[in-house]
């Protein structure tokens, strides 16, 4: 409810601010918690280091798949190491699928898994909200014939960051 919402957030709130009053350590525990770091000002990665890519991929996954332009329903996630242009460590993992309305249990599990990067053709505003917040960058792929060359423009840094014009608004045959 709105008032057990205000009072949760107004009893963070002290707990922040008496940590940092007293100089207290603050610990943040529970729930999908990812801190964004290495990040300018859009929000895009720095492609120095070497990140976990993600992509939404039809079966059976891995560089010759072809993307799945539904992140929610897609069959498995391809995820790569990326560093310096190049992509290794590629593996495949199945998507668990998720239940009605449940759109950000895979967003959960990518993030476990480490994953900072995300190229997707669509998604809705409720999964790209929860992937921010994760502290995924999502990446607008589209055009890319295989998963291999999604990853392939991802390391050329040839991917925008994913914006609001492209948000799925219905009408592309979502199972909501």
């Amino acid at each position: 409810s709105r008032h057990t919402f205000g009072r949760l957030l107004r009893r963070a709130r002290q707990c922040v601010a008496q940590a940092l009053i007293e100089g207290r350590a603050l610990r943040i525990a529970g729930g999908v918690c990812a801190l964004a770091e290495e990040t300018n000002a859009q929000g895009e990665i720095q492609m120095s280091e070497a990140i976990l890519v993600a992509v939404p991929s039809d079966a059976p996954g891995g560089l010759e798949a072809a993307p799945s332009a539904h992140f929610g329903h897609c069959d498995a996630y391809t995820l790569a190491l990326v560093e310096n242009g190049a992509v290794s460590d590629v593996r495949v993992l199945p998507n668990s699928g998720h239940e009605h309305g449940n759109c950000l249990q895979p967003v959960q599990e990518l993030a476990a898994q480490g994953v900072r990067a995300l190229l997707a053709g669509g998604m809705g505003m409720r999964p790209l909200t929860a992937m921010q917040a994760a502290g995924i960058t999502v990446y607008y792929n589209a055009g890319q014939a295989t998963v291999g060359d999604a990853l392939k423009a991802f390391a050329e840094g040839r991917l925008q960051p994913f914006g609001t014009d492209q948000l799925c608004r219905g009408g592309c045959n979502h199972h909501h």
